[in-house]
C-alpha cells in the first residue's frame, strides 16, 4: 500500500466526472496476502444514466494466484455538489463516497462487517485517473491499484 497523489481542489473531482463518459483502458494490480499477486486488464465503459449518474461496466481478464479467466463488474457513479459516490448496481447500496472539499485528498473508508475498506481516488492528468483500495480484516488483507487511461 502506498499513498497516491490526490486532488487539492474539489473542482477537480467535478471535472473528472465530466470526463468519465465513454471507454477507458483498465489495468489493475492486486496484492493479496492470502492468495498472492494478481492483475486485471480490460476495458471500462461509463454510460450516462441521468445528468448526474453514470453506469460503469468493466470487462477483461483476471489473473490471480493460479486462476486465469474472464471477469466483470458494474457500479453506479453519482455526482452531487458535495461528493462523487460509487454505488452497487442497485443504486441504493453505497460502496464509497468521496467528499468534495474534505482536504487535499479524495478518500473514503468504511467497515463491512469486521473488514475495513479504505479507498483513494487520484488524478493522473487529463487522460487518466486511479482508484486504490486497501482492505484489512480477519479474513481479508489485500490492496488493489487500478489505473484508467484513454
Amino acid at each position: 500500500w502506498r499513498p497516491i497523489r490526490t486532488w487539492a481542489m474539489a473542482a477537480s473531482l467535478h471535472h473528472l466526472f465530466d470526463r468519465l463518459p465513454g471507454a477507458w483502458s483498465v489495468a489493475r494490480t492486486i496484492a493479496d496476502e492470502r492468495i498472492g499477486a494478481g492483475r486485471f486488464e480490460g476495458q471500462a465503459l461509463f454510460r450516462p444514466q441521468t445528468e448526474t449518474s453514470l453506469l460503469y461496466k468493466e470487462t477483461g481478464e483476471l489473473v490471480i494466484g493460479a486462476w486465469r479467466g474472464p471477469a466483470y463488474r458494474q457500479w453506479l457513479y453519482v455526482s452531487s455538489s458535495a461528493a462523487l459516490s460509487i454505488f452497487y448496481p442497485d443504486g441504493k447500496t453505497l460502496l464509497h463516497r468521496f467528499e468534495l472539499g474534505a482536504g487535499e485528498s479524495a478518500e473514503h473508508t468504511h467497515l463491512c462487517g469486521e473488514d475495513r475498506y479504505a479507498a483513494q481516488l487520484s488524478s493522473t492528468g487529463e487522460s487518466g485517473f486511479a482508484l486504490s483500495y486497501r482492505v484489512d480484516g480477519p479474513s481479508k488483507r489485500y490492496a488493489l491499484h487500478t489505473a484508467y487511461t484513454r
